[in-house]
């Protein structure tokens, strides 16, 4: 055989082995919920809101599981209404080693009035546990995977910095019946592009913030208000 085919076989053998290398990153989860055991890893019996009296209401919630896929949602009359799945007592799960919340979901069409309330709860360096609220919308119909830094590198007092998650409550909003399939809910390490960009963030502010360029120091004289690095969860508006 030619030297060129050779070539061209061992440039195939190279993409093909870079290709499962990136398909096949193994990533270190502190926590999972696939729901492959039939039970709900944990969580707490899923429960229907009525939005206006605030009561439970059985009758009107949607819940299944099937193959290691559970599905969750509600007969909702306005979008005060929710269905709700809690994990109350999850240990301390280190948000400095597996920061990355992450989660597969696919939502049933039915109407544009629709989302997820996902809140974890965490602990700070003081102990003092807090919630937080992210609000998810879908394309419908699709399987979709979404990840969430809960432990930014912003300057925040270290007091104040998420430590360890202890709960998670996911939430389903709607006006009309809807419903939502969760395959599986995670809390991981980096993935190799997540790393990367977290090494360059650290690499340009290693040696403090970045310095300000006198054209911008000459034309707003008085200062610039401006938003903290998007790199997780919290936001700081700060004066220059």
């Amino acid at each position: 055989m030619s030297r060129s085919y050779w070539r061209r076989l061992c440039v195939c053998l190279v993409i093909l082995s870079t290709s499962q290398l990136v398909l096949g990153e193994e990533m270190h989860e502190s926590w999972r919920a696939d729901f492959d055991n039939g039970t709900l890893d944990g969580a707490s019996k899923p429960v229907f809101i009525n939005g206006i009296s605030k009561e439970s209401e059985p009758d009107r919630l949607i819940f299944d599981s099937q193959q290691g896929v559970i599905t969750l949602g509600g007969q909702f009359d306005n979008t005060d209404d929710y269905a709700e799945l809690t994990w109350p007592k999850l240990g301390d799960l280190s948000l400095q080693k597996t920061p990355m919340l992450e989660m597969r979901v696919r939502h049933t069409p039915s109407s544009p009035e629709f989302w997820m309330e996902v809140q974890p709860t965490y602990k700070t360096a003081s102990g003092s546990p807090k919630t937080i609220t992210r609000y998810l919308t879908f394309q419908a119909g699709e399987w979709q995977t979404t990840a969430w830094r809960l432990a930014a590198n912003d300057p925040l007092p270290e007091e104040w910095l998420p430590q360890t998650m202890v709960g998670l409550t996911i939430r389903i909003h709607s006006n009309r019946p809807a419903e939502v399939e969760i395959d599986w809910v995670r809390l991981r390490e980096f993935n190799a592009a997540e790393r990367q960009r977290e090494e360059k963030w650290h690499s340009l502010v290693c040696d403090g913030p970045p310095v300000e360029p006198v054209v911008l120091r000459e034309f707003f004289p008085f200062g610039v208000y401006d938003a903290s690095s998007d790199i997780g969860i919290h936001h700081v508006t700060h004066r220059h």
